[in-house]
């Protein structure tokens, strides 16, 4: 993957287009391991992200990315902002979050790569703890 490609994926996952981010982004194999779920395929790893996202929404900020000579590696460093529409268990902190409730989280995540471009390995790690916050 090279960052054009890299920063294509960022812009379709802030869109929440889940079909395509795993259509154009993610292997049919992809394994995702993020502090809450690990997940193994495209079809689970899709089902997970539209249930986690129904009453939220994320949005990734590429503080640094960095990648391997052959593409086959990208390293990230993020600033994740998450804001609840809607009554969510599904951002990060303690307790059920209620619209307008947001979270700030520094991430790394770790992209590998196969020889398509497509990302068969995404490793997600907490850099800092979430910062809660609310809008409104």
């Amino acid at each position: 993957m090279d960052l054009a490609r890299y920063l294509r994926h960022v812009a379709a996952f802030n869109g929440q287009d889940w079909d395509l981010v795993h259509r154009e982004f993610y292997a049919e194999d992809i394994r995702v391991r993020f502090p809450v779920a690990t997940l193994t395929g495209r079809a689970e790893s899709l089902a997970w992200f539209r249930t986690a996202h129904e009453a939220l929404f994320e949005v990734l900020v590429p503080k640094g990315v960095r990648i391997s000579p052959d593409g086959g590696e990208t390293v990230a460093d993020l600033a994740v902002r998450f804001v609840a529409l809607d009554d969510t268990d599904f951002i990060p902190g303690p307790g059920t979050a209620r619209a307008g409730d947001t979270a700030d989280v520094a991430m790394r995540a770790t992209y590998l790569s196969g020889v398509d471009g497509l990302i068969t390995h995404l490793d997600v790690d907490f850099t800092g703890p979430p910062v809660p916050g609310r809008i409104g």
